[in-house]
């Protein structure tokens, strides 16, 4: 009988084990969720935040057409 029993505690141990887990994983997903969705919006865009070669990018007001040219497999 105490084999079972001892069994079946380590059983509970693991399985309380394994939700703790599970709800502080749901936790930090909720957290990290909420954090993006009342963080307030940087000033700027992409401009103020491109720094080093980043700096150089030019980023056209309108979308250019796509390229006329088409290649064929021989």
């Amino acid at each position: 009988m105490s084999d079972q029993s001892a069994a079946k505690a380590r059983g509970g141990i693991l399985k309380g084990a394994l939700w703790g887990a599970a709800l502080i994983g749901v936790a930090a997903v909720l957290y990290i969720i909420a954090q993006s969705t009342f963080k307030p919006q940087q000033q700027g865009g992409l401009a103020s935040a491109a720094k080093g070669e980043m700096a150089k990018l030019v980023v056209p007001e309108e979308p250019t057409a796509a390229p006329t040219n088409v290649f064929y497999d021989s």
